[in-house]
């Protein structure tokens, strides 16, 4: 008799093909929910990394712009004591060139290098694709 009415308790125990169903709906969405939080926050963590790359191309137009309008014309007088204007102006404008290609590259090089891709979502819905091959719903 005590056996029979054990039996009858764990059949009531155990949820109803319905129920889950309708927890894996839920935790389903859920996880759903998780996923996209997560590929937010890598999302933004990707741009404030390329941010920095930003800054340096920034630097880089800072360089050129200063190098045109203010210590140009200082330079060329300099050189102007040694050498003819037309080659103190010439040396000046290559220098400041080379010195505003070099930031700009460092710059592009440093952005080109970042890792753009959402490494640790893919990661996770890939786990979540193995545990939902797995799930077991007669448990």
């Amino acid at each position: 008799m005590r056996a029979i009415k054990a039996q009858e308790q764990q059949q009531m125990e155990k949820p109803s093909f319905g129920e889950l169903i309708g927890r894996l709906a839920t935790e389903s969405s859920q996880l759903v929910r998780e996923e996209f939080s997560l590929a937010k926050h890598e999302i933004v963590e990707k741009f404030s990394q390329s941010a920095e790359s930003g800054k340096l191309f920034a630097a880089g137009a800072v360089l050129g712009l200063g190098a045109i309008f203010s210590f140009c014309a200082f330079l060329i007088l300099v050189l102007d004591i040694w050498l003819p204007a037309w080659a103190a102006a010439g040396l000046v404008t290559l220098s400041f060139g080379i010195a505003t290609y070099l930031a700009l590259q460092t710059g592009l090089t440093k952005w080109r290098s970042l890792n753009k891709n959402l490494d640790q979502t893919m990661e996770t819905l890939e786990e979540d694709k193995r545990w939902i091959k797995d799930l077991d719903l007669t448990k």
